[in-house]
């Protein structure tokens, strides 16, 4: 019903409801398989797909790049083959159409590459880090881990930034990125 309702608000597929309720809920695949979409050319390792994967693969080919495709923080991206096709803005992966390339706002870091400057215009923007370091606790508990997903943006920022020779800022963020994780304690 999820994804019928998502596909009635913004046609992110070319497929009707039936055709939707036809995606299995898992295809198990024994050799890579590939995927291509207008310049991505990814391969996705043997394994199983799971159907939300199904779906964002055919999002990707439907809608993309007309719509945004973003991915939360995890390993989601790799394990469609689509690593070199995002970089980290802020708490979010963006899906880019073209392979990402390092540039001085753009820096490859072991987690993946980061989109530094919007990361930093988000980080400097967006008040929760500040308030959660002011407050010195997170307010609540379901979400108690949002803290680490912080820290983690802090963190990259601080592994990035030398490369753009700014190790002041590096510093700075690496301090904000264990004020975070402090805030865990």
């Amino acid at each position: 019903w999820y994804a019928r309702q998502l596909n009635r608000r913004a046609q992110i597929w070319r497929l009707s409801d039936h055709e939707l309720d036809t995606i299995p809920g898992w295809f198990e695949h024994q050799a890579p398989v590939a995927f291509k979409h207008g310049a991505i050319d990814a391969t996705i390792p043997p394994g199983y797909l799971s159907r939300d994967q199904l779906l964002v693969l055919l999002a990707i080919k439907d809608s993309f790049p007309n719509r945004p495709i973003y991915f939360s923080m995890g390993p989601y991206p790799e394990q469609l083959g689509l690593a070199g096709y995002v970089k980290r803005v802020g708490l979010l992966n963006k899906l880019e159409p073209n392979p990402i390339k390092e540039s001085p706002d753009t820096v490859r870091l072991p987690s993946g590459f980061v989109d530094v400057s919007k990361s930093l215009e988000l980080w400097k923007r967006y008040q929760g880090p500040g308030q959660v370091r002011r407050e010195g606790r997170w307010p609540d508990a379901p979400s108690t881990n949002i803290p680490l997903y912080y820290a983690l943006v802090a963190q990259a920022l601080a592994n990035a930034l030398p490369a753009r020779g700014d190790t002041l800022g590096a510093n700075a963020m690496y301090e904000q990125a264990k004020s975070m994780v402090e805030v865990l304690r």
